[in-house]
């Protein structure tokens, strides 16, 4: 039961987004065309490439809060990630990037495999992440995290309460507004889904 209303409000969440985030585009094109006579040129620019800048371009990057779900063949559970760009313009002048540190923490159902009884865990991990602007829609990355996961229960002879954990994964965020996102991973610990929230400048750009 728990688990279809996740799906659900995923679902009204994908159905609900793209009205959103025409509304706010429609909203900026229009103070624009009030402002200059050649706004129409900028008229569809979430879906136009923005990976390649001229050199010298400086953007600032929110701090992000990000909210998910995820499962694989072994576990389920929700998880909190803060992502904060230490370096907001990136490493390559022509390329629209970013790095950041990320940090967060995931509570975990393990469903009972590799000899291990099914049980709770909470894994808390850090680490770096690499990501690139291809579009104003859409965001794609790449992240590796190390860590430590406390077991709640767990009935496997010789073995601690905790253990090493780790993650390395590809993920997107779709920007469907300034101020929120859908967030897509895909990694060792399976499909991740859910929203990320931003705030603040680092970086001082545009």
């Amino acid at each position: 039961m728990k688990k279809s209303m996740l799906w659900a409000l995923i679902a009204a969440m994908l159905l609900a987004a793209p009205a959103a985030y025409a509304d706010e585009e429609t909203k900026e094109e229009s103070s624009a065309s009030s402002s200059s006579s050649g706004s129409s040129e900028s008229s569809g620019k979430s879906s136009k490439l923005t990976l390649k800048e001229p050199k010298g371009t400086k953007h600032g990057r929110p701090l992000t809060l990000d909210v998910t779900v995820g499962a694989n063949w072994w576990y389920v559970g929700p998880s909190l990630w803060l992502d904060i760009p230490i370096v907001p313009n990136g490493f390559a002048p022509a390329l629209n990037d970013s790095f950041e540190i990320e940090v967060g923490t995931t509570l975990g159902l393990w469903y009972g495999d590799y000899g291990y009884s099914t049980a709770y865990y909470q894994s808390i991990m850090g680490g770096v992440r690499y990501s690139l602007y291809l579009t104003k829609a859409w965001t794609v990355y790449i992240r590796t995290l190390f860590g430590v996961r406390f077991w709640a229960a767990r009935s496997y002879n010789g073995h601690s309460a905790a253990d090493f954990d780790w993650e390395t994964s590809i993920g997107a965020y779709w920007n469907f507004s300034k101020a929120a996102a859908m967030r897509f991973d895909l990694g060792y610990h399976g499909l991740h889904v859910g929203i990320s929230f931003r705030f603040g400048n680092i970086g001082g750009g545009k």
